[in-house]
Parts: structure tokens; C-alpha cells; sequence
């Protein structure tokens, strides 16, 4: 009954001279208790440029819920991998 699904959608595109792929994406999701929607822009190295170590991404979100008064977010995501 708590289960949840979300969906994203995006394309890459060549950022900095071919060294890094910006992807501007947009992102639906929804369980039992609300809707989520999300658009932003990550981006990261070049597959061929020493692998995926880090990564960057703006987000804009909106939460809805059933009983309660739609909830707005901006947020700031960084992941490094080692």
C-alpha cells in the first residue's frame, strides 16, 4: 500500500568543450500520500574523460499532497564517487 513510482526524463548535450554532458531533466513521481515534481540540470564529466567521479545538480521541486498545502523546494546536489 506504500508503494511508489517515478519516471525522469532527460538528454545530454555537450558542455565545455565536449569534457562534461549537461543534462537538463524532468522528473514525475507518486505513491499513496502525493505527487512530486522535479526539474533540473546535472551535470557531469565526460564518460571518456577518466570516468563519472562527480557529479552536480541543480533541482526545483514541488510536493503535493492530498491534505496539505503544496510544498516548494530549490535545492543544491553534489556526489563524488571514489
Amino acid at each position: 500500500g506504500a508503494g511508489r513510482w517515478t519516471m525522469e526524463a532527460g538528454y545530454g548535450l555537450p558542455a565545455f568543450g565536449g569534457r562534461f554532458t549537461a543534462t537538463p531533466h524532468l522528473a514525475y513521481g507518486a505513491s499513496a500520500f502525493g505527487r512530486d515534481l522535479s526539474l533540473g540540470w546535472r551535470l557531469e564529466p565526460e564518460a571518456g574523460a577518466g570516468g563519472r567521479d562527480l557529479s552536480l545538480a541543480l533541482l526545483a521541486t514541488r510536493r503535493e499532497g492530498d491534505a496539505q498545502p503544496p510544498d516548494h523546494g530549490i535545492g543544491l546536489e553534489l556526489r563524488l564517487r571514489w
